[in-house]
């Protein structure tokens, strides 16, 4: 009688195993969402949480959450269940603009000093200010496309320049968007578009470490009145990523790209 394999599959083994995962804009809600996901399927791995803005540090958590609920409490507590759920597993760096090739490696640099290794890392941060064309000013194009175009090619460089052994991935967090566009999404497009031309060169000179880029749609967050709109009008909302569908894409991704 045949039996159906069971066995961990290559990307399910190198995300258990892994001992320290870096998330670039990790404070997001997908950010967060995948940093419990991989503190729960890996019980030895440490997530690094980056954020460009300042963060508290953890002795003034409680603080902020007793005396207020507004917008910084709001950044603290999703932080501080991870924290009351997994502990010093969860490290959060704030201040980090990776805005150069420098600040990109400096970053890098330190966490492998502090933790040794790194296993893989997420590249989540973005930015979408939905802008028609002709709304689409010098600023909104330079906010939208820095984290996924100058910020990644930073962290390309600043990994090749790298000492210590590098992560066996990295996974860009791209969008349907450069796919399927959509209105008011001219810069987002291209900033994603980019993303995944990136990866296909990345692809072709064969870098020593697997790189990805996965078109994500979108996830079943709360949104803003206008998007929450959208989607009850396109029905949209009925196929968004359930935040546990989420973890299982990024394992499939990891799998068909290795």
């Amino acid at each position: 009688q045949d039996h159906a394999d069971t066995s961990p599959s290559p990307s399910e083994e190198v995300l258990k195993s892994g001992r320290v995962f870096l998330l670039t804009g990790g404070l997001g809600r997908i950010g967060l969402s995948l940093a419990g996901s991989l503190l729960a399927f890996s019980p030895e791995c440490t997530v690094v949480l980056t954020t460009r803005g300042t963060f508290p540090p953890q002795s003034e958590w409680a603080s902020i959450l007793s005396s207020s609920e507004g917008k910084e409490a709001k950044r603290v507590k999703p932080v501080e269940n991870l924290w009351r759920e997994f502990g010093e597993r969860v490290v959060v760096r704030g201040g980090v603009t990776m805005e150069s090739r420098e600040s990109m490696l400096d970053l890098l640099e330190d966490v492998l000093e502090k933790n040794g290794e790194i296993t893989g890392i997420l590249h989540l941060a973005g930015l979408a200010d939905l802008k028609y064309i002709p709304e689409a000013s010098e600023s909104i194009l330079r906010a939208e496309m820095g984290p996924k175009v100058s910020m990644v090619t930073h962290l390309s460089w600043a990994l090749e320049q790298l000492l210590h052994p590098g992560p066996q991935f990295v996974v860009l967090f791209s969008s349907m968007a450069a796919v399927l566009g959509g209105y008011g999404m001219v810069a987002y497009t291209a900033a994603n578009s980019f993303m995944d031309s990136f990866v296909a060169q990345k692809e072709e000179s064969g870098s020593g470490c697997m790189w990805v880029s996965v078109n994500w749609d979108d996830w079943a967050f709360q949104y803003g009145k206008e998007q929450t709109a959208a989607y009850e009008l396109t029905g949209t909302a009925k196929f968004a990523i359930q935040p546990k569908e989420g973890f299982q894409a990024l394992v499939l991704a990891l799998a068909s790209a290795a």
